[in-house]
Parts: C-alpha cells; structure tokens; sequence
C-alpha cells in the first residue's frame, strides 16, 4: 500500500474512532447523568430505576456509537437498505438466544414493578433469599444473610411470585409456648405481654396479642407481636431475644412453661414359670 494512502486510511480511522469515542462520552458522561438526577428528584428512593437509567443509557450510547462510526467511515447505505438491517437484527436475536431476550424483557418489567427495588429483601421460589443489589440485562444479583452474591436470571424473578415481608414498614412474628391444662391463662397471658413490653423493636399499636389453643399435652399460647422497620438479618434477633423475655416472665408469674409431655399407660402383665 502507497504511503498516501496508508495515512488516508490510518486518518479515517482516527476519525472513525474519534466520533464513537464521542458519541458514547456524550451518552455516559453527559445525557446519563443528566438523566439520573432527574429520576433522582422524582423518585429519590427508587434506586432500581436510577441504576437502570444508567445502564440502559450506557447500553444505548454504545449503539450510537457503533451508527457514527459506519457513518464516518462512509458506510452509511449500509444503514439505508433496510433489507440488510433487518437481516442483522433477525441474526443478532437469534444468536442471543430466545432465553437472554426474555431476560432482557423481564428485567425492563422488574425496573418498572414499584413494587421491587434495590435493597429490598425478597425470597422466590422456596430459596432463602435476601437482598437485591443490581438488577442487571440479563440477570438480578442478591446478596444473601450468608453474605453470599447470588445472580438470579431475570425470567425467574418476573415469573415467580416473589415475597417481599418487609415493605410495608412494619412485620409481624410470634412466639409459641406450652402451659399446662391446670394452669391460670389469665396469668400467663399478662407474663407474655409484659415479655412482649420488654422488647425494644416491639410496638405498641397494634398491641401484642396472645392465642390459645388445644395440644395433646398442653395449651399452647402463641404471643404475635408487631415490629417496625426491621430487616431479615433483624429477624432472628428480635425473636430470640422476645423468647427470652417471655420465658424470664413465664418464670417469674410461676408458670410451667413447655411441660414435660405426660402418657397414661394401661395393661397387665402375665409371668411364667417353667419347671426345671
């Protein structure tokens, strides 16, 4: 190749390169931004969406990117024929596959659902769960109480029924005790509210509320109570610490808590004898 025309192209390519790298820096660094403080002013705790106007922004700064740059090389017809458009779309989607499109799909349904958000924790589908981090392209990465990152496809997340028990701003727990039949109910009842008062992340409207019912070998006494902004990871504490309450209260009023499980027996028995 003539050095002419080396430098012609190695200047086309420069000034191909150039106008992408323009375009994306446009889309990134000024359009995104912008973008983001004004889903910020309109839904200042709607994380999900900010971080989906980020990525989406991104995503289409680089689709710009790669137009400005068939244009600047001077391959623009490309672009006009729209036969050959179409044939790279219909390529394009079927190589990625039915299954990442769907995820793609359903991951625009998870930003968009006000009802899932970043730094919710939610549980799918009988896992654990715990709390979502990113919600992605193709998939939702959730940080666990284990501390483990769990990337979950988009489909599984829009087509399950996903448990958020913690978004309404207040949850509800129990503790279950066994007293004996003999026992006074009244007075373990008042025991368990006045455990249930002990604890801190217990609120008092609605008030604590204390069940009966019939055993095989005892009443049981379930005490439910209402907490207000708790996380999982809280959970297990609040209730660990209302069963010890409850069972100091039990303990102090008198009352026999989880007896000891009684069984009447009945027969007789025959002894023999053989001569020797």
């Amino acid at each position: 190749m003539p050095v002419e025309g080396f430098e012609d192209a190695a200047w086309r390519a420069g000034q191909t390169l150039a106008a992408a790298v323009a375009a994306y820096a446009v889309a990134a660094w000024a359009v995104a931004p912008a973008l983001s403080r004004a889903v910020v002013a309109r839904n200042p705790r709607n994380r999900t969406l900010v971080n989906a106007v980020r990525t989406y922004v991104r995503a289409l700064g680089v689709a710009v990117a790669v137009v400005v740059a068939i244009l600047t090389a001077g391959y623009g017809y490309v672009l006009g024929d729209s036969a050959i458009v179409v044939a790279a779309a219909t390529l394009a989607i079927g190589v990625a596959g039915q299954e990442v499109f769907g995820n793609v799909v359903s991951g625009l349904f998870l930003v968009a659902d006000r009802n899932f958000n970043v730094g919710n924790w939610v549980s799918w589908g009988g896992e654990t769960g715990g709390v979502v981090e990113v919600v992605g392209f193709r998939s939702t990465r959730v940080r666990t109480t284990a501390n483990e990152l769990v990337t979950v496809p988009n489909t599984e997340l829009a087509t399950q029924a996903v448990h958020n028990p913690y978004a309404r701003g207040r949850y509800r727990t129990s503790v279950a005790v066994g007293v004996p039949y003999d026992a006074d109910l009244d007075v373990a009842e008042a025991a368990m509210m006045d455990g249930a008062a002990a604890v801190e992340d217990v609120v008092e409207s609605p008030p604590p509320e204390v069940v009966a019912s019939f055993a095989d070998d005892a009443i049981t006494l379930e005490l439910y109570v209402w907490m207000r902004d708790v996380k999982h990871p809280d959970i297990r504490r609040v209730q660990s610490s209302l069963t010890r309450r409850v069972r100091d209260a039990l303990v102090a009023a008198g009352v026999d808590a989880s007896p000891a499980a009684q069984r009447e027996l009945s027969g007789h028995l025959t002894l023999g004898f053989e001569d020797a």
